[in-house]
């Protein structure tokens, strides 16, 4: 780590931490495109979860009709190929969903900034300052 770095100089108040340029619309944006991207996903991730229910339904059935080896080894081949899908679906929906979480939390930062700023209603203030929501202690 170089030495202009170093956490130090930042507490001592010599070297002010950068902040990252925030385009709150540009975000806003962004996480709507999602919003709207969202359902689909999920309704894709649902699908197949169905379907790899119903692979599991069969399992049962075949263990009731005590079925042969090869019928059991075919269905659970099955349920890991479907279940792979579910897993990167759901993966990607995930990190979609954590990204765009990033850019909520940037964004009130920018408000709070913004708002200590203009040194708005106090008790508007303290909501965004102190409240779970705007703190993220959720």
């Amino acid at each position: 780590m170089a030495i202009n770095e170093w956490k130090i100089w930042k507490k001592l108040g010599i070297v002010k931490e950068k902040k990252e340029y925030v385009n709150i619309d540009k975000a806003m944006e962004i996480i709507l495109d999602f919003l709207n991207e969202v359902k689909p996903a999920a309704d894709e991730l649902a699908k197949l979860y169905n379907q790899f229910n119903a692979l599991r339904k069969m399992e049962l059935k075949l263990k009731k009709g005590k079925a042969g080896a090869h019928a059991m080894k075919d269905n659970m081949q099955k349920q890991i190929k479907k279940y792979d899908q579910v897993i990167k679906a759901y993966e990607m929906l995930e990190l979609d969903t954590d990204v765009n979480g990033e850019r909520v939390k940037k964004i009130a930062d920018k408000l709070t900034e913004t708002a200590r700023k203009l040194k708005v209603n106090k008790d508007l203030l303290d909501k965004v300052t102190r409240s779970d929501h705007w703190t993220f202690d959720w």
